[in-house]
């Protein structure tokens, strides 16, 4: 795999084999001192907890691309942060779209992202089109973040998740 030139977040496998791209970097704790946070209803613990399972899930998604097996445990790992999220009440409903929370957001889309390149890794094509709609739907939301570096990051990440998506 290959680092991003720009973001250094994301890895390719050789256009010869099957063609991926796994958000890479873990979500970091600082990343919750957004003031907006300390506003918004979702419970910070529970928040930091999806972030610790979703960092281990990129462990091991990333030792799946040498073993395979590994790939079930990083895909049992994001739907339990996937869990986490729906507890936190991150989404209305089974609606998932922009929190308005940068942290939030980012986490959404590199967990629908890391899902869906496992789905497609084991030819779950169902499961691969829900994930790829969900990862859609956070990205099309159109919400207003903190602050402008914010609101700039954001875009920049959604950008390359859209970019992914095709």
């Amino acid at each position: 795999g290959q680092q991003h030139p720009q973001t250094g977040r994301y890895s390719s496998s050789d256009c010869c084999s099957t063609s991926h791209i796994i958000y890479r970097n873990g979500i970091k704790f600082g990343d919750l001192s957004i003031p907006a946070c300390a506003e918004h209803p979702v419970s910070k613990r529970v928040i930091e907890s999806a972030i610790i399972v979703f960092n281990l899930a990129i462990i091991y998604h990333i030792h799946g691309e040498r073993y395979p097996c590994m790939l079930l445990k990083a895909k049992s790992l994001y739907e339990k942060c996937t869990c986490l999220l729906f507890s936190a009440g991150c989404f209305s409903g089974h609606v998932f779209c922009s929190t308005g929370l940068p942290v939030l957001d980012l986490l959404s889309m590199a967990l629908f992202n890391n899902m869906s390149q496992i789905c497609f890794e084991r030819s779950e094509y169902v499961a691969l089109d829900s994930l790829i709609h969900l990862l859609v739907e956070v990205i099309d939301s159109k919400v207003s973040y903190p602050t402008v570096e914010s609101n700039s990051t954001m875009r920049h990440f959604k950008s390359i998740f859209l970019l992914n998506v095709m």
